[in-house]
């Protein structure tokens, strides 16, 4: 049995629908805690083209503008964003901040 037959190269064919994905130039990513992790995935984001606002209270904005990102309400970062990167401890409130209403708030299609 040939070893290759999932493949996507089957019999030297390139099956581009098999590696359909989704472009991040000009979406929208939401980065929510914006400490060294979530500063670095924003830094990271930015050089792929996406749009990146971020949301924690106690960031200082000049770090933010630093690197061209906007700190924005936790509303604004749910609504807005097409992608939803999580950077905050685990604690009993943030625990609770991901619910039905939070879910209900995001933009259809977005990715958490």
């Amino acid at each position: 049995m040939n070893s290759h037959m999932g493949s996507p190269c089957f019999h030297g064919k390139w099956q581009r629908n098999k590696y359909v994905g989704v472009s991040l130039v000009g979406k929208t990513l939401a980065v929510m805690g914006f400490g060294k992790v979530g500063f670095e995935v924003a830094r990271r984001a930015k050089g792929l083209g996406m749009h990146v606002i971020a949301h924690d209270p106690y960031a200082p904005a000049d770090r933010a503008r630093a690197i061209g990102v906007d700190l924005v309400s936790f509303d604004e970062a749910i609504s807005k964003a097409d992608f939803i990167s999580l950077h905050m401890p685990l604690t009993p409130s943030a625990n609770e901040i991901l619910n039905e209403e939070t879910f209900a708030k995001m933009k259809k299609g977005s990715e958490l």
